[in-house]
């Protein structure tokens, strides 16, 4: 079976993983989430057409198991450590599919467009699930120019416009 993976945030409030939007209260929560997209805010206001959100509005997974992405990383130059924390491994029957979407990624399209998207069905999560070379390739150019390399780029995003119960989901090491 194909699973779906989340790092584990280092900072959570309750007991389901929420939205962006949802900890937008938390200031100081808020805050903290969001670094990731210093210099790249406008990512969290782009429109997700099949789901009727923005991008702030839905859980990101990969169906990308993070040994895969560290040893990519590790053959790219960068030293270890990178990916080194916990992450959710995630049953995707969890995940209503009529509140999920597939990013496709692709380069051909601007990301609002809708034929970037495709519908959430678990038995093509498998064609999801490995690193292209363009984000190999990507990894490589990142380590070159000595710049830490955004994890997921060019790799499918799946998307879910809800929340999952933490006590629900396995954590993995890697």
């Amino acid at each position: 079976m194909n699973f779906l993976y989340h790092m584990v945030p280092d900072r959570i409030v309750g007991k389901e993983l929420v939205t962006l939007e949802m900890i937008r209260q938390h200031d100081e929560l808020y805050v903290h989430h969001t670094r990731k997209y210093k210099g790249r805010e406008h990512v969290m206001s782009h429109k997700i057409p099949p789901l009727n959100c923005t991008a702030n509005q839905v859980l990101n997974f990969t169906a990308i198991h993070p040994k895969k992405v560290d040893r990519a990383l590790k053959e790219a130059g960068f030293a270890e450590g990178l990916l080194k924390r916990k992450w959710f491994k995630i049953n995707p029957k969890l995940l209503n599919p009529d509140m999920a979407a597939v990013f496709l990624y692709r380069r051909d399209l601007p990301i609002e467009d809708a034929g970037n998207y495709k519908g959430y069905e678990i038995r093509e999560l498998n064609s999801y699930n490995t690193l292209s070379k363009e984000t190999i390739q990507y990894y490589k150019e990142k380590r070159t120019q000595g710049i830490r390399p955004l994890l997921f780029h060019l790799v499918p995003h799946i998307l879910y416009k809800g929340t999952l119960k933490i006590s629900d989901l396995e954590v993995i090491r890697i």
